[in-house]
């Protein structure tokens, strides 16, 4: 698909089997990629359908829930598995404030570890390239020795 088909009197420079090699890496590599694009066009679609469906009952939900409106009808008797009004009875009390300042303490706590794994690392990096330098240098320094002593032996 990526060259034009060849016509009476074309001449192929350049053939070997590496290119064969190269075209069939470069087929499976394409065929991998088709999939995974269409796997995340699913995604999308099955995701688009589920919040589409699910846009009524979470707009009334969330308009109450972060604006305080306490007049927007909501159904009480609904046969939807999903129903956010009918389960939200535990965030009875518990204001807007509250649960962002959860968020961002978690969210705080999840970079102070990042950072401390990632200082860890570099340090452990750090130590190990000193280790070595230290060990090298003492190499050296055995290998001057010998050579010294080597120096010696051949002046006698």
């Amino acid at each position: 698909p990526r060259e034009p088909p060849m016509a009476p009197g074309d001449i192929l420079v350049n053939q070997d089997e590496s290119l064969d090699d190269s075209e069939t890496d470069v087929d499976q590599i394409e065929d991998s990629f088709n999939r995974v694009t269409s796997k995340v066009g699913l995604l999308v679609n099955r995701s688009i359908s589920l919040a589409s469906k699910m846009s009524n009952q979470l707009d009334q939900v969330l308009q109450r829930a972060f604006l305080n409106i306490t007049n927007v009808p909501i159904e009480e008797a609904t046969s939807e598995p999903f129903y956010p009004a009918r389960d939200s009875g535990f965030l009875e009390g518990v204001g807007l404030e509250e649960v962002l300042e959860s968020f961002f303490d978690f969210g705080t706590r999840v970079v102070e570890e990042f950072g401390a794994v990632v200082t860890q690392v570099f340090d452990d990096l750090h130590q190990a390239v000193k280790e070595k330098k230290q060990k090298e240098k003492a190499t050296f320094s055995h290998f001057l020795q010998n050579r010294k002593l080597c120096r010696d032996l051949r002046r006698q």
